[in-house]
């Protein structure tokens, strides 16, 4: 998750130096912050999107076997396998929806609370 505790206290101690500073430099050093966060969490939502594209090949996978076995309690014990394969994969899927939306709504407050910071 975006360490959204860290981005916070960096925008109250930008404020604070703000006496003096010009407002770009500050926005410039909040920035470079934000964009380490952003970065270290796309690299793992990029992870996960990896792992699921692996986990669909394997459904995929399965799939394939159930079509072509021709022991019918085999394919049942596949299909039951696939079934709670799927069941798993659409639970990471929307873990990994809900991570998306909680750390766009950070970095989206993050940049509303600097901009506010910024002009007063």
């Amino acid at each position: 998750m975006l360490q959204y505790k860290r981005l916070k206290q960096a925008i109250k101690a930008l404020v604070s130096e703000a006496g003096g500073a010009e407002p770009d430099v500050l926005v410039e050093r909040f920035t470079t912050i934000l964009d380490e966060e952003v970065e270290r969490v796309n690299d793992f939502y990029m992870d996960q999107i990896e792992e699921a594209v692996i986990i669909l090949h394997s459904l995929k996978q399965h799939i394939a076997q159930i079509v072509t076995a021709s022991d019918a309690p085999a394919a049942h014990q596949l299909r039951v396998a696939s079934q709670q394969s799927l069941v798993s994969f659409h639970w990471s899927l929307f873990l990994l929806q809900s991570f998306v939306v909680i750390n766009f709504t950070a970095v989206v407050k993050c940049l509303i609370v600097t901009e506010c910071a910024t002009l007063g």
